[in-house]
């Protein structure tokens, strides 16, 4: 999954407790998000939701929403009944792969292919057919290489050493909304996020080039192998955008 947008200087704060796992929950229906009326939490929230047997976990004031755990069948009710909420909404958790993962072999014919200019020397340009699709090449060697732009990838961790992605990587100002996991780590072989900024922003150096290899990117990653993904860190990912 690839969401791209201009970026601002910072992420905006979210507040996650200490020891919380309330961004990526994983308790389907007994997590909820809640907004706040005009946009503000109510100064009540927490206890008025501990008097319910509940739990606030993270908020982010600046847009009036929090992730609530509670465990009761009239749950969504009781808390769009508290003072200070407009709205109560699950924190739908998300399966963004294949669970049955699968390899396929896709040969590539170098000789339909020829670069020119930009890339020539990077080792699997030759192969490369999506660049050619749409022209690329010929906005690289007019000088459209992508500098200037900001891009900011919602997906797994980026490997922020690699080779082509580290000298277009803003790891200041990447963060991740998966709790406990930096947005630079990963599990496996296989990075998603990597994978997608290379294909978006991999820079000049030894190996493929990317559609526009001088944009600088940013992560911010709301994907895990090991976690369950919510709504909830896909939102506050979007807010820093």
């Amino acid at each position: 999954m690839l969401l791209a947008a201009a970026c601002t200087d910072a992420p905006t704060a979210v507040r996650v407790p200490v020891g919380s796992a309330s961004l990526a929950a994983g308790q389907g229906n007994e997590s909820f998000i809640v907004l706040g009326a005009g946009n503000a939490l109510p100064t009540t929230l927490a206890a008025d939701v501990a008097a319910l047997g509940g739990t606030v976990g993270a908020t982010m004031p600046e847009v009036g929403m929090a992730v609530v755990q509670l465990s009761r069948s009239d749950a969504r009710e009781a808390l769009r009944a508290l003072r200070g909420v407009s709205d109560v909404a699950a924190d739908v958790v998300a399966q963004w792969q294949d669970p049955n993962p699968r390899v396929e072999m896709v040969e590539g014919d170098q000789s339909a292919v020829t670069a020119t200019g930009v890339g020539d020397t990077e080792t699997f340009r030759q192969i490369q057919w999506a660049p050619d699709a749409i022209s690329a090449p010929a906005a690289w060697n007019a000088g459209y290489l992508g500098a200037g732009a900001r891009v900011a990838i919602l997906d797994g961790g980026i490997h922020s050493t690699h080779i082509d992605i580290a000298p277009n990587l803003d790891i200041a100002r990447s963060a991740s909304f998966v709790p406990g996991q930096a947005f630079n780590a990963d599990v496996g072989t296989f990075w998603h996020g990597t994978h997608v900024a290379g294909i978006l922003g991999a820079g000049k150096s030894t190996e493929g080039e990317g559609m526009c290899p001088e944009i600088r990117l940013y992560d911010f990653r709301v994907l895990s192998r090991t976690v369950e993904d919510t709504e909830f860190a896909v939102i506050a990912a979007c807010s820093c955008c």
